[in-house]
């Protein structure tokens, strides 16, 4: 009798973990917190991603905004949450293996999982359309000749297009400078409101330009915007500066590898929907997925790359200011 009994419970003990796993997942809601304000590129994609996805995983996807410190504000809550795939952030990539040599962090890498990259932000300057500047060469000229005149906004200390801006001052002696934001729209209405000259960004200025509000000047990318391909890309202009980086959905470390293939999977089947295609196009960003192995060894490439660059610059962590 006792081997009988003995024999049942043992069953019982091995077939929890099958259980366990035909439970599913998702059973229940999903929150994804984005690391900037509401209505900027980040923002539209990953509330368009998230329907989508919602609808073939069979569960809500909540979405909350932290915006602050370029998205880290979002990054440093989601390291401390359950990692059971029911709890992720949206910031760019980029801010896991560039901004931490830019200034300190409430994250290291090693506290966070990708997901999955799912588009590409594209970048540019822009100026209001009754600015005397025509081209990237009449501002260059004007900052060189009024030194600490300019004033030009961004989403934050350490990205892309901040970095760009700096690298462009220092080969040219140029004194400028940065007003941070919580976000794109933000940086666009300062620009529009004449608070600031100028706006280096991802591309959330784009309709005011095609409004005849703003004048791009110069995109960041390697190759010109779809919307703009007669704007000089900072490549053309002899600018060897890399500002890339796309929109990475992130979990907690430990996360399992099971939850996060469901989640990659889910969300990459979503990004390739009309839906999903049609917010990416309104800000000029291609659907080009990486799956969660390319992030991190992409991660680990430029971290490397990125320190070099800003070291530098000496700039961020490597100030001697």
């Amino acid at each position: 009798m006792k081997k009988v009994y003995f024999l049942v419970v043992l069953c019982c003990l091995v077939a929890l973990p099958t259980l366990a796993l035909g439970a599913g997942f998702p059973a229940k809601q999903i929150t994804i917190d984005i690391g900037y304000a509401p209505g900027g590129s980040t923002d539209l994609v990953i509330r368009a991603l998230a329907a989508e996805t919602s609808k073939i995983l069979g569960q809500p996807i909540l979405i909350t905004n932290s915006p602050g410190a370029a998205g880290n504000v979002s990054l440093g809550k989601i390291k401390s949450q359950k990692p059971d795939g029911y709890s992720l952030s949206a910031a760019p990539t980029a801010n896991v293996y560039r901004i931490p040599h830019m200034q300190k962090t409430p994250f290291k890498a090693s506290d966070l999982v990708p997901i999955g990259e799912f588009s590409q932000y594209q970048y540019g300057v822009a100026v209001r359309s009754d600015s005397p500047w025509k081209t990237w060469e009449d501002f260059i000229a004007y900052a060189k000749a009024n030194p600490g005149k300019i004033k030009y906004s961004t989403a934050g200390i350490g990205t892309g297009q901040h970095l760009g801006m700096e690298y462009v001052a220092q080969k040219n002696g140029i004194k400028w400078t940065m007003v941070p934001f919580k976000g794109g729209v933000e940086a666009s209405m300062a620009v529009l409101g004449g608070h600031v000259d100028a706006i280096s960004q991802t591309t959330e200025f784009k309709d005011h330009v095609l409004a005849g509000k703003m004048r791009m000047l110069l995109a960041w990318n390697d190759k010109p915007l779809i919307s703009f391909p007669n704007v000089p890309t900072a490549k053309q202009k002899g600018i060897n500066v890399q500002v890339a980086t796309g929109i990475t959905l992130w979990a907690p470390k430990g996360i399992p590898q099971d939850v996060v293939e469901t989640l990659a999977t889910a969300f990459a089947k979503a990004a390739q929907t009309d839906a999903v295609k049609t917010v990416c196009l309104k800000f000029d960003m291609p659907n080009d997925f990486l799956g969660p192995k390319d992030v991190a060894a992409l991660v680990r490439t430029q971290d490397k790359v990125m320190g070099d660059f800003i070291k530098s610059l000496g700039l961020g962590i490597y100030s001697k200011k």
